[in-house]
């Protein structure tokens, strides 16, 4: 062909490529008509082209995968920086987590320490895990797992050491330990404690579940990661990139909220949810709702959560005894009132219906465990009379005996004087029947007279 044609086919060949597979058979019969040989030589480069970018495809899957091997595989004995892995103890969508010590011989101390993952074609996730060692580094608080250390290892993958916390998620510690229904209602006010602690320093945590709360063998909840946590300043710029989090699948569904399964813009209201769903499971044994992903996301967004009472009414009846409590009966009994209504709060669909901050949540479980009358639960002034006389048994005895001697006291007062004004009415009356008899009969006889 002369030159004129290669042009055309060139031409041909560019505008064929741009378009979708089944309606480039259209366009060629369309633009070469008769010519048969200009077709061949447009279909020719379009498969040399489909095969060029197969194996391109190929080779550039192969090499990533085996860069990323390389630069994230972390093995037993490897040193990073002044730590020495020791085994695996944690794998999620941001990172890897790994038991290490302190290999300097400054001093011995076994730490927790996190590197990133899948970070080298996705500054996105960097930007996240750098995030992440930023808000760990401002947070001291009890009940949060702390920052240590942080650096970059020699294949420029970030990594974070944190204490390292040797305990059992908080629903398996309740098992193991067959916490009554109060202890873990108290268990449960340190995991509030931690969160309020997080929202005061405008921080979201986003992936509140058991796993992220420990309990150590001394009973101290530790609240863990906060990968995809989200800063409420707006001056961070890390908006974008929680709301971004949001609609992956890093999210536990199970324990998401309604507007992060949706892609709404977040607040503390969400983690109140999550917190409801985590209080849920402590004292129900089971999460509020079940199923597959797609089920399941369709039953979080518009099915109402069962009451705790009733929920458990459906389990084993081997559950029970996990609360220390003679049945299934007692346990929904238990649950039903108070506790009903204040998870059912935490798990409305509207945040707005939800407690207003952490801090209201763990007052009315304090209300609770103290006998006292719930803020979500305004009762009448009779259950608040049981509540007090529950509350103060002793001095409410004391007082029913006080009143019981008061009002006897009284009756007999009332009884003794009625008795005193009986007499004096008697003797009156026959004084002064002495008195009228007499002038009665002498009237009678003047009259006569």
């Amino acid at each position: 062909m002369n030159n004129f044609d290669w042009a055309l086919i060139e031409t041909l060949f560019h505008q064929a490529a741009e378009l979708p597979v089944e309606q480039r058979a259209v366009f060629l019969t369309e633009q070469c008509k008769d010519n048969a040989e200009l077709r061949a030589e447009v279909e020719s480069l379009l498969a040399h082209s489909e095969l060029t970018q197969h194996i391109h495809g190929i080779v550039d899957q192969a090499s990533y995968s085996l860069l990323e091997q390389q630069q994230n595989q972390t093995t037993v004995g490897q040193l990073i920086d002044r730590y020495r892995i020791i085994r695996s103890i944690g794998q999620g969508g941001m990172g890897n987590v790994y038991l290490a010590k302190r290999a300097d011989k400054q001093y011995e101390q076994q730490v927790a320490l996190k590197t990133s993952r899948n970070i080298l074609h996705n500054q996105e996730l960097l930007q996240r895990f750098k995030t992440e060692r930023q808000i760990l580094a401002n947070l001291e608080h009890a009940n949060i797992a702390r920052l240590l250390d942080g650096g970059t290892t020699e294949s420029n993958i970030p990594y974070l050491v944190m204490e390292y916390i040797e305990g059992l998620p908080i629903d398996e510690y309740c098992e193991q330990h067959k916490l009554t229904i109060n202890q873990r209602l108290a268990l449960f006010l340190h995991v509030c404690s931690a969160v309020k602690y997080a929202h005061q320093q405008l921080i979201i945590h986003c992936d509140l579940k058991p796993s992220n709360i420990l309990v150590t063998k001394d009973g101290q909840v530790k609240l863990l990661d906060f990968g995809i946590s989200k800063l409420l300043d707006n001056n961070s710029g890390s908006d974008a990139d929680a709301q971004e989090f949001g609609q992956s699948s890093i999210l536990t569904l199970q324990y998401s909220s309604p507007e992060q399964i949706q892609d709404k813009p977040l607040n503390t209201a969400s983690d109140i949810y999550s917190l409801g769903v985590i209080l849920f499971k402590l004292l129900v044994g089971v999460l509020p709702f079940a199923g597959k992903a797609e089920s399941l996301k369709r039953t979080i967004l518009n099915t109402q959560a069962p009451l705790p009472s009733d929920r458990v009414k459906d389990q084993d009846k081997q559950f029970a005894s996990t609360f220390l409590v003679p049945n299934l009966a007692k346990l929904s009994r238990v649950l039903q009132g108070d506790l009903d209504v204040i998870i059912l709060k935490t798990l409305q669909k509207n945040p707005a219906l939800r407690y207003e901050s952490v801090n209201q949540l763990a007052q009315d479980i304090e209300r609770y465990l103290g006998k006292h009358p719930v803020l979500a639960n305004p009762v009448p002034w009779y259950t608040q009379a049981q509540k007090f006389i529950l509350r103060h048994p002793l001095n409410s005895g004391l007082a029913l005996l006080i009143l019981v001697a008061v009002s006897g006291l009284g009756t007999a007062i009332t009884f003794q004087y009625q008795q005193v004004a009986a007499q004096r009415d008697t003797a009156n009356f026959e004084k002064s029947k002495a008195e009228t008899i007499p002038r009665f009969l002498t009237n009678m006889f003047y009259e006569i007279s």
